[in-house]
């Protein structure tokens, strides 16, 4: 799964036009972004703020098929943060199976024991796919300018300080 998130600032000649900002919404993605999932949209300075879920074959064509909506809608986007999360679906079926076995092994019978053990499995898998955790972070920039392509930075981690730093 990937989001990504972006501030989404209207075209110029809305912003010098007496037209007013288009409005940006839920629906506007839904309609014309297969695939997409608005996790959160809010009105900010000159424009709206957007985190999105959006799963493609690469980043770079999940960034132009954004970029191409926003456009059609009457936004611009520069900047996006993308972020690469992975399910916890493993690691919960194996504490599952070593929790459900321990507490099985405890009646001294065999089939009791794969049967909580299997039991015990199942429902780890289950807590675990909803457990997300990051593998990446990138920060995308739009070519100069405002041509075709991004580039991908990838962003860091840092102890104590900012929750993100392009990485060295």
């Amino acid at each position: 799964m990937n989001t990504y998130r972006f501030h989404a600032q209207p075209h110029l000649h809305f912003a010098f036009s007496g037209w007013g900002m288009p409005e940006l919404n839920a629906a506007s993605f839904a309609e014309t972004l297969a695939g997409s999932t608005v996790r959160g949209l809010t009105a900010a300075a000159g424009g709206y703020d957007v985190d999105l879920r959006l799963d493609r074959a690469s980043h770079q064509q999940a960034l132009d098929d954004l970029s191409t909506v926003l456009q059609q809608v009457g936004f611009n986007v520069a900047e996006v943060i993308v972020t690469e999360w992975v399910s916890s679906v493993v690691e919960g079926a194996l504490l599952g199976v070593l929790g459900g076995g321990a507490v099985g092994s405890k009646s001294q019978d065999a089939a009791t024991t794969l049967i909580v053990g299997a039991i015990g499995a199942l429902a780890g898998g289950v807590v675990g796919s909803h457990l997300q955790t990051v593998r990446a972070t990138y920060l995308a920039q739009r070519l100069y300018p405002y041509a075709a392509g991004w580039q991908l930075t990838q962003l860091k981690r840092v102890a104590n300080g900012p929750a993100f730093r392009p990485a060295a």
